[in-house]
């Protein structure tokens, strides 16, 4: 029997971890074609490519996007499996966000 896709709906978006300043939040949609991740914070919100970590939508500080591509390369395996989990409509693993 095959399992139900989750539909994403704002008010139930994955964290999949938290830093002291900001959440990381994981969702996909149909016309997400690529893998990123999306950082919510009061210094500003953004997507962020999995593959280059280039900025796709938004902008954060420099010291804090410096910061957010250093994490997402240490934690890069962890966010992939995410994103495939995400694809399938799966429930996301949470992620260290103090490393």
């Amino acid at each position: 029997m095959a399992s139900a896709r989750r539909q994403w709906s704002p008010s139930r978006v994955p964290i999949v971890a938290y830093k002291s300043w900001c959440r990381i939040v994981m969702y996909y949609q149909e016309e997400h074609r690529r893998a990123h991740f999306h950082v919510r914070s009061p210094q500003g919100n953004a997507s962020i490519d999995l593959r280059s970590g280039a900025v796709l939508a938004g902008s954060l500080p420099p010291g804090k996007l410096r910061e957010i591509k250093e994490w997402a390369d240490k934690h890069k395996r962890e966010l992939r499996d995410n994103w495939k989990r995400a694809r399938r409509g799966e429930e996301l693993s949470a992620i260290d966000g103090t490393t």
